[in-house]
């Protein structure tokens, strides 16, 4: 890449840039606002949820981001199966 190419890249409007990232066959990261909207959840349980390892996130300088992979892991763990909910605590069910 050029270094014009690249400047034009960097002055293009955002929408305009993911669509040349998706073209180079790269990952797109998701934004946390973005993991909230998919679960249907507030931010702070988003946050929580990273912050407590069960969706994992990359940090890029001072913001974080989940690849897409990652977050469909962690909707696949939560997923009831047969009536059962999937331990995500760690703990069981101690009689």
């Amino acid at each position: 890449m050029t270094i014009s190419q690249e400047k034009n890249q960097r002055t293009r409007p955002t929408g305009e840039r993911e669509n040349i990232m998706d073209t180079q066959n790269t990952i797109k990261l998701l934004r946390l606002t973005e993991v909230a909207e998919r679960l249907d959840v507030s931010m702070p349980t988003v946050r929580r949820l990273v912050k407590d390892g069960r969706i994992k996130s990359i940090r890029v300088g001072r913001v974080i981001r989940v690849r897409p992979i990652d977050l469909e892991s962690y909707i696949q763990t939560s997923i009831k199966v047969a009536g059962q909910a999937t331990n995500l605590t760690g703990g069981g069910d101690q009689a």
